[in-house]
């Protein structure tokens, strides 16, 4: 097939739709695609050297002191004016998909196909206010090909935006995260040495929505039901981390936990995870759930709440277990953690091996060229509007 020119636009912030994005730019010039990544600041895990990169960057103004849509909009239309693009994939609706609207009525059919894939509060968020949602409507009607990572976000977004978008999974590298990965004297030295018959683990961005304050009263009941107890390693920075580890304090149980700032390096983050014994996401909601999912490949079971993306992603009772309330979360950790040790290696092998073979980095570009070269053809073919 013929090789594309292709520009991938995401938020460099550590987080899911991040990483998302620039794995796909990594796979996708693996397979010969000049690729280059927008963003306003170079994303830690784009390491290829063959992977582009052009910084969006704000007017120098007082009220513009982060990049926004237009700023966006007018790298991407400077860029494709330079050297032109085939398509370009924007990764999050907002401002994204503001920005790929006024790339389409500034360049119309000069410009690039235009695909959108929406990641969370986007939708769940924006959509749910209708004071935003027609707007980001009215964009969305400017791109030639919409995705969701999940049916749960497809079914939401079918329903705020009265769009169909495609369902395209988010993958996990099993080269990076996979249960050989795990460094435990590592994980020691970050507890100062502090041993426990479990160690369990979270990663997020602590805002509100992950719910991570759940996990002082769910360590509290391990500490203490578990002969030999239990530690958690927490693994982000965000605005409820002070909180939690505040709550920890006066729950008497501070020296059971250990906060870390996020890993740049993917090999480092694989390597902590896959030295625990169990992954918990007590979110109130979560469209996918990647950090689950590299959790999975590394062989280490998910208990979280049953909501949104989760259940596509977290096989109940096969790779991990799904609660209906954050209140259960300390018995069914308790219960995990007490299982045979039988068990307990055979939902660790599960894990790795579903995630192995359900969200491949092949299939998910495979899925994602497909969408690419769909809207590409749509895009160059005569329209009757």
């Amino acid at each position: 097939m013929s090789r594309l020119e292709i520009g991938v636009v995401c938020l460099a912030s550590l987080g899911g739709s991040g990483t998302v994005a620039v794995e796909l730019a990594q796979e996708l010039a693996a397979r010969g695609h000049r690729v280059t990544v927008l963003a306003e600041a170079r994303p830690p895990r784009l390491r290829d050297a063959s992977v582009g990169f052009a910084q969006i960057v704000a007017p120098e103004h007082p009220l513009f002191a982060q990049p926004d849509a237009l700023a966006l909009a007018a790298t991407l239309i400077a860029r494709h004016r330079e050297r032109p693009f085939d398509v370009v994939h924007l990764h999050y609706g907002v401002p994204h998909a503001v920005a790929a609207h006024l790339v389409r009525e500034t360049l119309g059919t000069s410009g690039p196909a235009l695909v959108l894939t929406l990641h969370g509060t986007d939708v769940t968020t924006f959509g749910a206010d209708a004071r935003y949602a027609s707007v980001i409507a009215a964009c969305l009607r400017s791109v030639d090909a919409i995705t969701t990572p999940s049916a749960f976000l497809q079914r939401a977004t079918q329903q705020a935006f009265d769009v169909a978008p495609i369902v395209v999974p988010n993958s996990v590298d099993g080269r990076v995260f996979r249960p050989e990965a795990a460094d435990r004297a590592r994980v020691d030295e970050i507890f100062g040495g502090r041993r426990a018959a479990a160690t369990l683990v979270h990663v997020s961005n602590f805002r509100p929505v992950k719910q991570t304050r759940a996990l002082v009263p769910m360590m509290q009941h391990l500490t203490r039901a578990l002969p030999g107890g239990a530690r958690l390693l927490l693994v982000g920075d965000g605005p409820e981390r002070d909180r939690v580890e505040a709550d920890a304090r006066a729950a008497g149980i501070g020296d059971a936990l250990r906060f870390v700032a996020p890993a740049d390096d993917p090999a480092t983050l694989a390597s902590w995870i896959a030295a625990c014994d169990l992954f918990v996401l007590p979110s109130e909601i979560e469209s996918f759930g990647l950090a689950a999912l590299e959790a999975l490949a590394c062989g280490v079971p998910v208990l979280a709440q049953r909501v949104g993306g989760l259940p596509e992603v977290v096989r109940d009772g096969v790779t991990g277990v799904l609660v209906d309330a954050l209140d259960a979360l300390p018995t069914a950790a308790e219960t995990l953690l007490r299982a045979p040790a039988s068990a307990r290696t055979a939902m660790s092998i599960a894990a790795a091996r579903d995630a192995r073979e359900r969200f491949s980095p092949g299939a998910t570009t495979d899925a994602y060229e497909a969408v690419h070269r769909r809207a590409l053809g749509a895009f160059r073919s005569p329209r009757s509007d």
